[in-house]
């Protein structure tokens, strides 16, 4: 069953207890700018050394990752899966 097309949800980070909103994936439309946004972001020192270093093997997040995730949340999210969390 796909999620709802309209649906969000504040959730709590259990480390460091900040808030964040969950939202449902983008419009495809909004592609390109989300993308150059989420390399910047991911290239932060602090969400790259604790989330992608080693995952990535040491290679920087680049747009085809950005791409890959972005492609997946849609399918995931019309499948109503969660498994465009997994790379």
């Amino acid at each position: 069953m796909p999620f709802p097309a309209q649906i969000s949800t504040t959730v709590v980070n259990p480390i460091d207890r900040r808030l964040y909103t969950v939202v449902p994936p983008i419009d495809s439309a909004e592609v390109p700018t989300a993308v150059s946004q989420m390399v910047a972001l991911c290239r932060e020192t602090e969400i790259y050394e604790s989330l992608f270093r080693e995952l990535f093997g040491g290679q920087p997040y680049d747009e085809h990752h950005a791409q890959h995730w972005l492609r997946r949340t849609q399918e995931g999210w019309a499948a109503g899966s969660h498994s465009f969390l997994q790379f």
